[in-house]
């Protein structure tokens, strides 16, 4: 990943943390949406489930500076709950893209709707 897209994505999510509740409530409801049946999977607290995915993309957007220690933490989380690659789909797709797509100034995806 080139150092300017790293910039990119880590600027942006330092802009969608003070919205994080509100992103985590727009994720889970993309993913829903897109597959309704997911949502019995569910059946703790979704505010604190939001929470733990947004620590979890927090720590992940934090090391992709260290894509050799950071590739082997995601592969693990595709491994884990069936639910995995759907959730990071519903988060790629967020309605908009990803960050690293993102011009200066620009607001995509779940960033744009915050």
């Amino acid at each position: 990943m080139k150092p300017q897209t790293i910039q990119l994505v880590q600027d942006s999510w330092k802009e969608v943390l003070p919205s994080a509740p509100k992103a985590a409530e727009l994720f889970y409801q993309n993913l829903f949406a897109a597959d309704p049946s997911l949502q019995r999977l569910f059946k703790g607290d979704l505010v604190q489930q939001g929470k733990k995915l947004m620590q979890m993309i927090g720590a992940a957007v934090g090391k992709l500076h260290d894509l050799d220690s950071l590739v082997p933490i995601l592969q693990g989380f595709g491994q884990t709950p069936r639910r995995s690659w759907r959730e990071g789909s519903a988060l790629r797709n967020g309605r908009g893209g990803t960050a690293a797509h993102a011009r200066p100034g620009a607001r995509h995806g779940i960033h744009a709707r915050l």
